[in-house]
């Protein structure tokens, strides 16, 4: 196997996820503008889930809330009211992450020498690995019309969030924010992280 095939896998497994998540987020938001979709991950992106905040849901949280707390509760997913729910659907993703990282530590790929890796060219490798892979199942969903609904906002932000996110994690978060937001969202992402 090489590198390619298992992150192909993985943003098949992960556009199923999504789009069943959306389905039911959705069908549970008649009455909300969504604003914001993002893959909500552990570090080191050791399991995934969803996240969706809305226009209402932020005005909720925010409403009487300095401006520092208004970013945060606008661009932190962790912050958010919709978060992590319905993890279920994300049971085969996170589920294949485990077998990735079995073969990132004990595998071998035919495109990648892991073995001559030290350990920051390594975690690069996985970081890469997993930020292409979100960029790459966001961006089939945007190809594909899933956020054209009337639920979501014109201006959709997207990416991927971390609960409790280290430096790593924050690297990997504005790679994926370069690659699917528009610079009004990404302007936002780097002034909060």
């Amino acid at each position: 196997m090489n590198s390619e095939q298992l992150n192909t896998e993985l943003q098949k497994l992960l556009y199923k996820a999504l789009t069943d998540y959306l389905s039911v987020k959705l069908n549970e938001l008649q009455n909300e503008k969504v604003y914001a979709v993002a893959v909500y991950c552990d570090s080191g992106c050791r399991s995934m889930g969803g996240a969706i905040s809305t226009v209402e849901s932020l005005n909720r949280k925010s409403k009487n809330a300095s401006i520092d707390s208004q970013m945060t509760y606008e661009i932190d997913a962790s912050a958010w009211e919709y978060v992590n729910e319905h993890y279920e659907l994300f049971d085969e993703v996170n589920h294949f992450i485990d077998r990735a990282y079995n073969e990132f530590y004990e595998g071998e790929f035919e495109d990648v020498d892991l073995e001559v890796l030290d350990d920051e060219q390594l975690w690069e490798f996985i970081a890469a690995f997993f930020s292409k892979a979100i960029v790459e199942t966001m961006n089939k969903l945007k190809e594909e019309g899933a956020f054209n609904d009337e639920l979501f906002t014109e201006n959709l932000f997207l990416g991927m969030q971390f609960g409790d996110p280290g430096k790593e994690d924050l690297e990997m978060l504005k790679r994926v924010s370069v690659e699917i937001n528009s610079s009004y969202w990404h302007n936002k992402v780097l002034e909060r992280f």
